[in-house]
């Protein structure tokens, strides 16, 4: 179904909104990662706010969530793109920061359920920081290069940094955009 034809009135619209050829805010209040990434799209597109981590996804083991995701319309297929704002990037918060995004996107799947919207074709993770503390793969600590049992990737998200690509759970090498944050903590994020 065509995002402008979704039935927008079975959801809470505090969280959920249609959006037509604008610039799209993602916005983090938390004091400790406070910021905005803002988005210019062209078309359709569906924003989806932070659940507050509540999400209302109460039957999911991840009740996570990442600050914002943006179904883009591209006519024949869908885009996602998930949004998580933080102060600083580190291998110490990387694990928290993909469960952030596995979270934000199990609720995407769900709403689209209810909204009977198709699947997204492709997704996107964006951060938007200030601080990079992500260490160079060359000098990672080589015990956080060892990969542990039952999961073919090292622990901290150094590859994901180092490659541009996050693996999840229940997805595989999803790109990652990184956006550093500039002037009142704002940065400008690509969705073409």
């Amino acid at each position: 179904m065509p995002l402008d034809n979704a039935p927008l009135h079975l959801v809470i619209r505090d969280y959920i909104e249609l959006k037509t050829e604008e610039t799209v805010e993602i916005v983090e209040a938390n004091e400790k990662g406070a910021g905005r990434a803002v988005f210019e799209i062209k078309g359709n597109a569906l924003l989806i706010r932070h659940f507050r981590d509540k999400p209302p996804l109460k039957w999911s083991k991840n009740q996570k969530c990442a600050d914002g995701a943006i179904l883009i319309e591209d006519g024949i297929t869908n885009s996602l793109h998930v949004v998580e704002l933080k102060k600083t990037v580190s291998e110490k918060k990387w694990p928290d920061i993909r469960e952030q995004y596995e979270g934000m996107i199990h609720n995407v799947l769900a709403i689209l359920a209810v909204l009977d919207i198709k699947r997204p074709k492709t997704i996107t993770c964006h951060i938007a920081f200030e601080t990079d503390k992500m260490p160079i793969l060359s000098s990672t600590n080589p015990v956080l290069l060892k990969f542990p049992v039952g999961e073919a990737r090292p622990i901290g998200g150094a590859l994901d940094w180092a490659n541009s690509r996050i693996t999840l759970s229940s997805f595989g090498g999803v790109k990652l955009q990184k956006i550093q944050r500039g002037a009142g903590s704002v940065g400008i994020g690509d969705i073409a």
